[in-house]
């Protein structure tokens, strides 16, 4: 939940690990915002599981958004998935 730390799934898949993280109560409500915009990152290399992973995230975010606000959020994108080969990343 502090400010600069950074998680990273390599290799997402559906995006299990992220929602439960978003669901574990390790992000405290006030900090969750910041972890979904800008610390949380999540790489995938197929194109379903990639849309899969995103529909999933968005929907626990929205949830855990609703769960503290009381009130429903709206849609927000999660910014921090990536359609790659994480094995490719550091070749150039």
């Amino acid at each position: 939940s502090d400010e600069g730390v950074h998680v990273l799934d390599p290799f997402t898949g559906t995006g299990t690990f992220i929602t439960r993280l978003l669901q574990s109560g390790f992000v405290k409500p006030h900090d969750l915002a910041r972890k979904f915009t800008s610390e949380l990152h999540a790489n995938e290399i197929l194109l379903l599981a990639y849309y899969i992973a995103a529909v999933n995230i968005e929907a626990t975010y929205r949830q855990e958004q609703a769960r503290v606000s009381g009130a429903d959020p709206g849609y927000e994108p999660f910014p921090g998935i990536v359609l790659t080969d994480t094995f490719q990343l550091g070749e150039a």
